[in-house]
């Protein structure tokens, strides 16, 4: 899954719309940010296989970041971090770490039975398998999450611009785009990328929110 990570971001945003947007994009991708880190040490391991539908990804060993305990310690140690950064702001803690913690569920959506429950047990539906079906699944969580942002805004002090709409229109083509566009067989070349991608949508959203949001009087304001 990939944008459908950032419908989680979009909804804690729309329950706390004071909360930064680039700080749950982070939080959306952190267990991947650290998938993609382990991965590159050969602490966990993957290979890519261009028979698999939709997504090559054979994701064989990934215990540290995509079994349901590291799903249960991402989020504890993310809700003690953020609230010992932010000793005032437990409910900001709280829906970052929530973030975070819906990584393991919404991939269990699309993934292939690779996510670790228990034991030898792994776990997925498997919905990459069909791709217009993971497509559509993803697409729909996103949108969903984008209109109950847009909708919790128009009641605020604070309204997106047009930038924020072309912003998310964009990552939906980017979305669609990935599901039907080649992934590269080298596998530094697909961590690389995962992690520019990573890196490069916070950044995006942290420029957007700081200059452009705008008040009930049309001006542009900070956030």
């Amino acid at each position: 899954m990939l944008i459908g990570h950032y419908s989680a971001a979009l909804a804690a945003k729309s329950l706390k719309p004071k909360l930064p947007l680039w700080q749950l994009f982070i939080a959306a991708q952190l267990v991947d940010i650290f998938w993609a880190i382990l991965v590159f040490s050969n602490i966990e391991l993957m290979h890519i296989d261009p028979s698999l539908k939709s997504n090559p990804l054979d994701l064989y060993y990934m215990p540290f970041t995509h079994s349901l305990l590291a799903t249960a310690v991402w989020t504890i140690v993310s809700l003690l971090c953020v609230w010992l950064a932010f000793k005032q702001r437990y409910g900001h803690a709280l829906l970052l770490a929530a973030v975070v913690g819906s990584h393991w569920f919404l991939d269990f959506l699309v993934h292939r039975p690779d996510l670790l429950l228990y034991g030898d047990i792994k776990v997925g539906l498997a919905l990459w398998n069909t791709p217009l079906l993971a497509l559509s699944v993803e697409l729909a969580l996103f949108t969903l999450a984008a209109v109950w942002l847009r909708q919790t805004l128009k009641k605020s002090e604070l309204k997106y611009t047009g930038a924020f709409t072309t912003f998310f229109i964009a990552m939906a083509i980017f979305l669609i785009a990935n599901y039907f566009v080649p992934m590269p067989t080298d596998q530094t070349m697909v961590l690389a990328s995962a992690l520019a991608i990573y890196a490069l949508l916070p950044a995006l959203a942290y420029w957007l929110e700081i200059h452009r949001y705008k008040n009930a009087n049309g001006e542009l304001v900070a956030n």
